[in-house]
């Protein structure tokens, strides 16, 4: 009876024809996972953080500069990351770096970079007028303004479009005066015009600053600070 039980209860031999067994596979994020190398792990989480933080932003909850330091934060431990493994974290380092200059840029401009970005063109219609923007585009037309006028504009990072009267500037009354840390000063001059710009590259490395050579009377006084971008000026006639 023993025998006869053993017998019985031995697993037959696999052949050819019998059908492969069921393997168990991965699903979900075990499946995913699976599929991804494990040397571009780190590179997706950059990917995965900066992409939430950018998303933060968009929809309010979290502001610019928290997000922005947040950024410089998780692309540096992604360089330490990546130069103890022995690579070379040159990416991660071009782009914290980028994010640390601006991040300079509108502290040096006094701008405050939880201000969402805009493109805007301002006609100031009182005697004071002054702005404020942490990136985009912003154009002060004075040529309808009333007279004096005086405007100041500080941006961290963008492009600042200055127009005056052409008369106003050959008869020396606009004093202007632009700086920008990283960029241009962009002051066109017809050729028969001997009003030039004065204090070009008065600064130190990357800075442009130019004034506007003006008479003992000025009644339009422009100042304006660039942290990264350039500053046009047009005569307009």
């Amino acid at each position: 009876m023993t025998a006869a039980t053993s017998s019985r209860s031995a697993p037959r031999p696999v052949t050819a024809e019998d059908p492969p067994p069921d393997v168990a596979r991965p699903s979900g994020w075990a499946a995913l996972r699976s599929r991804i190398p494990n040397e571009e792990l780190p590179g997706i989480a950059t990917l995965v953080v900066l992409a939430v933080l950018v998303g933060s932003v968009v929809i309010g909850w979290a502001a610019p500069t928290t997000a922005l330091s947040l950024a410089v934060v998780a692309l540096g431990a992604r360089t330490v990351l990546d130069a103890r493994s022995g690579g070379l974290p040159t990416g991660a380092v071009i782009v914290a770096g980028a994010l640390v200059v601006v991040l300079a840029a509108c502290w040096w401009s006094g701008t405050d970079l939880d201000q969402k970005p805009r493109w805007t063109t301002e006609r100031p219609t009182e005697g004071l007028a002054a702005y404020e923007m942490a990136a985009g585009s912003l154009t002060i037309d004075l040529t309808e303004s009333p007279r004096p006028m005086g405007v100041t504009a500080e941006v961290g990072v963008g492009r600042v479009i200055v127009k005056v009267p052409d008369a106003d500037v050959r008869a020396g009354r606009v004093d202007l005066q632009a700086r920008v840390a990283g960029g241009w000063v962009s002051v066109p001059i017809p050729q028969d015009d001997e009003v030039r710009p004065i204090g070009r590259d008065a600064g130190p490395a990357l800075m442009d600053e130019v004034a506007t050579q003006s008479g003992d009377a000025p009644t339009v006084v422009v100042r304006v600070d660039v942290g990264i971008g350039n500053v046009e000026v047009h005569r307009v006639r």
